[in-house]
């Protein structure tokens, strides 16, 4: 009976066969699974440093908005936070809610988040950003009264577990019309 199916050539799969285009299609399903999630994880990192980018640099904004409106700008021993009077009143009195105070504080081990105050009673401490990056030795805030110049930096790392650069946003506001307390 074997010789018959050989003469008519219906010798079907050897073993052999079989097994080398069973390893060549696996070989193939794995290149194409790593190609897809490189591809998804690099859509993903990109994605969250964009966001933390973006929170940076409103984040920013909105501090160097109120500092330039700033009357006064109080001096502090600390580094993580700055206080000014912001009179948006305009009658050179401090109300309720024009002192404004900015800090950064750790919120959980290596993340830190950038909170807003004011002097109003009962005013709501405001998050203005989340998940920026902590250090206990950043100067987040600097104020050098003889040049009436603040510094400001914010730093976020949009994943942690990525070896990749921080984003850090330096910017130096010169106050119009403060003085210094």
């Amino acid at each position: 009976m074997l010789k018959k199916r050989a003469a008519l050539g219906e010798d079907g799969f050897q073993l052999v066969e079989l097994m080398v285009a069973m390893v060549v299609a696996m070989i193939s399903t794995g290149l194409l699974i790593y190609a897809t999630t490189s591809v998804y994880r690099t859509q993903r990192f990109g994605s969250q440093d964009s966001d933390a980018l973006a929170s940076l640099r409103a984040s920013n904004d909105r501090v160097v908005r109120e500092l330039r409106q700033a009357v006064v700008v109080y001096t502090s021993s600390t580094t993580t936070s700055l206080q000014a009077w912001v009179d948006n009143d305009a009658d050179q009195v401090l109300d309720a809610g024009e002192r404004i105070t900015w800090t950064v504080t750790n919120s959980s081990g290596t993340k830190a988040q950038l909170s807003r105050t004011t002097n109003a009673v009962g005013a709501p401490t405001t998050v203005i950003a989340r998940d920026l990056s902590w250090s206990a030795t950043q100067p987040y805030f600097a104020y050098n009264a003889s040049y009436s110049l603040v510094t400001i930096t914010l730093i976020a790392d949009a994943d942690s577990t990525v070896l990749a650069p921080q984003r850090t946003i330096r910017t130096q506001v010169r106050l119009r019309n403060a003085t210094p307390i």
